[in-house]
This record gives C-alpha cells, structure tokens and sequence, in this order.
C-alpha cells in the first residue's frame, strides 16, 4: 500500500500534452472587401506576416520549439 506522498508524487511526473490550434478567419469577407489590387496585396500580406509571427515565435519557445510545430501539406 502506498502512502498519499508517494502517489501525489507520482503523478506530478506524468507530462501533460496540450494542443493548441490557431485559425485566422473568416478570411475570405476580409480579403473581399479589398476594393483595389493594392488593398487586396496588403490583406494577403498582412495575414501572412501575422501567421509568419505567430509561427516564429512559437518555434522559438523553449516550451515548444520548432520540432513540435503542425503545418498542413
């Protein structure tokens, strides 16, 4: 029979995994309502320097780290 100390203990040893999904949308009313080429550019790029942003600086995390990343194919 174990004691509460040493169970407690033992459970404290067990990793917990986490999933954390980031979507950006809806993105298609955003990119729409572009009434110029320009804008339309300047929608694109800005969700794409965002997405780029959030991703680096998770991959440079030391709690999470680039090997721990999912990027659809």
């Amino acid at each position: 029979m174990q004691s509460t100390g040493q169970t407690s203990s033992r459970r404290r040893n067990v990793s917990q995994k986490y999933l954390l999904a980031i979507a950006l949308g809806p993105v298609q009313g955003f990119i729409t309502s572009a009434r110029r080429s320009r804008d339309l550019w300047y929608g694109s790029f800005l969700l794409s320097e965002m997405s780029k942003f959030v991703a680096k600086s998770l991959a440079e995390s030391p709690s999470v780290g680039l090997d721990k990343l999912i990027f659809p194919s």
